[in-house]
């Protein structure tokens, strides 16, 4: 049995390679969700250092990172749960495009991207499991960018059980209208709904398209944030059916 939740969609204007100062901007987004009544609040891929491929060896973190840890004080602090885009320190290998998740009650669990774009693998090295947890009732599957391009991505989460699809993405401009259709086609074929964060202004020399978005189970594409400013999308799910409850824009202050 399922409860309503609430959900934080994040979209950021990541500062590379700044990355306290984007640590704090993630707290400040973070108590902003959880004052809009939100229980999850999910951030754009790479959220805290910005994708600067060729540095990711040198700024992966590990699980005891500051970075992390001041995460997921915010998380306690402000009661949510909270998923941020970071690089993994991966041993013995290259590090991983990851996702950081937080949960209120203090434990943190890693997601390492599974699917790379084209030149990633250069700096990256691929995950090798999928990332499904619960909130409410609610299975959440995280998709990471071009994990969400590979078919059998989506189709493992379904078979785990998954809910609903959360992506933590960074998409370009250009590259906005075909990850559209390919997000609706994903929600339409297997009857849940997706969830994208992507980041706003440039990173790792990519101008970012913004429009955070929300498509409901039948591919309908319900919410869309702004292009040109960070802030949150706060969504209301109750089974299958998804209701906007606020879309709050604001230039960073960090």
């Amino acid at each position: 049995m399922t409860s309503p939740s609430i959900f934080a969609i994040a979209q950021t204007n990541t500062l590379d390679l700044c990355i306290q100062n984007n640590v704090l901007n993630h707290i400040e987004l973070i108590k902003q969700a959880s004052e809009g009544g939100a229980e999850l609040v999910v951030f754009p891929e790479l959220s805290l250092t910005g994708y600067a491929l060729p540095k990711l060896n040198s700024i992966a973190m590990k699980e005891d990172d500051d970075s992390l840890c001041q995460l997921s004080h915010a998380a306690q602090a402000h009661n949510i749960d909270v998923i941020v885009g970071c690089p993994l320190e991966v041993t013995d290998n290259k590090p991983a495009i990851g996702a950081a998740y937080f949960s209120r009650q203090g434990q943190m669990e890693r997601y390492g991207k599974q699917y790379l774009h084209q030149g990633e693998a250069k700096w990256c090295s691929p995950g090798s499991k999928s990332f499904v947890f619960e909130l409410n009732g609610l299975k959440l599957a995280l998709a990471i960018c071009a994990d969400f391009c590979n078919p059998q991505h989506a189709i493992d989460a379904l078979e785990l059980g998954a809910d609903m699809y959360l992506v933590s993405a960074l998409i370009s401009r250009s590259g906005y209208d075909a990850d559209s259709e390919i997000l609706s086609s994903i929600a339409k074929r297997h009857h849940f709904p997706v969830v994208l964060s992507n980041h706003v202004g440039q990173t790792g020399g990519w101008e970012c398209a913004g429009k955070s978005a929300v498509w409901d189970a039948d591919g309908k594409r319900v919410a869309t944030a702004a292009s040109d400013k960070q802030g949150l999308l706060i969504v209301r799910f109750d089974g299958q059916m998804v209701n906007v409850v606020d879309i709050a824009h604001e230039n960073r202050v960090t």
